[in-house]
Order: structure tokens, then sequence, then C-alpha cells
């Protein structure tokens, strides 16, 4: 994995760790190539995140829409279409939340130094914050516990981007969470040396 990979898992960390403000989808909207996901925004579900916001009316009607989507998806809202917990307890072990994945992961961070910021209301497996130690493992050239933490996404990431699929009515999180599975399978695919490789 590369510079560039460690960019890309940042911008995913952003879009899944908390709803996007009007500014934001306005230059998402402007830009038409998804912010930092521009390296992989041409493939089919980067396409479709791309035509939910160009599809809806103004910046104004898309804050609304998808901030709503962000909330009954992730933040447990709910309602009649079901939602898609963004943590890696909701997937693995018994399927309860904030039990052994939180912990293990809460340790995986102070191995390296890190932990949940302060005033952060997140555990620790969610979504955003596996994606951004994988971001500063690959900044930091640690090439072995980026891939085990890459092996560790795909775990759970796969069966998450399937209940998105299922329950997102805007699409556009369900796309961003196909991005994602399908950028995780080609890191995954290549060699240790490739994953060394400075972009």
């Amino acid at each position: 994995m590369s510079a560039t990979a460690a960019y890309i898992c940042a911008a995913f960390a952003d879009f899944f760790a908390a709803p996007l403000e009007a500014t934001d989808i306005a230059a998402l909207r402007q830009d038409g190539r998804l912010g930092g996901l521009a390296p992989v925004c041409d493939c089919p579900a980067g396409q479709r995140a791309r035509d939910v916001l160009a599809g809806l009316p103004d910046a104004t009607a898309a804050t609304s829409e998808l901030n709503a989507a962000f909330c009954c998806l992730f933040l447990g809202a709910g309602g009649p279409h079901g939602n898609a917990p963004p943590y890696e307890s909701a997937w693995s072990g018994n399927g309860r939340l904030f039990q052994e994945p939180t912990a293990d992961m809460a340790a995986l961070l102070a191995t390296h130094g890190l932990g949940v910021a302060e005033g952060c209301c997140e555990s620790p497996d969610h979504l955003a914050i596996e994606l951004a130690l994988l971001a500063a493992l690959l900044t930091g050239l640690e090439p072995v516990a980026a891939a085990a933490l890459l092996t560790r996404l795909l775990g759970w990431v796969p069966r998450f981007a399937t209940r998105c699929a299922d329950c997102d009515t805007t699409g556009f999180y369900a796309a961003l969470a196909a991005l994602l599975h399908a950028f995780l399978l080609d890191q995954a695919a290549l060699t240790p040396s490739e994953r060394e490789m400075p972009s």
C-alpha cells in the first residue's frame, strides 16, 4: 500500500465518521470526484455515489437527504428500512456492541501510541477509527501492521456493505460502502513489496 492508499483510507474515514456538512456536500457536488476518493471514484460504486450527488436538486436538499440517511443508517435512528451499525463488534464475536472487538481495537491503538480522541463519542471499533488507524499505519510505513488491520477490516466490512445496500434509501452510503469494500480487496491483493512502495 502506498501513501496514496493512506490518503484514501483517511478520506473514507471522514465519510463514515459524521454527517457531511452543507459546505462539504456543495464542494463534492462541484468537484464531481468525491473529494479524497477521486483516485478510486471511476469504478461502478464510485460512479453510483457521484450519480446520487449529482441527481439531488441542490446542496440544501442533498444535505437534508444525506444527513437523514446517515442518521438512520449509522446513528441508531433506524426506521422502516433498518440500519447498518458501523462498529466491528456488531459484525464479529457475539454481535453485541462494545464487546471483544472494541477491547481489541483499544489495545491495538495503544500499541501504536494512539487512542480515541478526547471528546470523541465513538468506540475504538468504529469503522472511521479503524480506517484512520490504517491510514496512520500506512503513513508510518508499517506494512505488517497495516496488512493485519486490512485483514481485520475485510472480516466484517463486506457484511456491513451488504447491509448498507439493503437499508440505504439514498444509495449514497451504500455506494461508498461498496467502494470501500472494493478498495480493501484491491489493497489485499497487493504483494508485500507493493505495499511498501511509496506513491
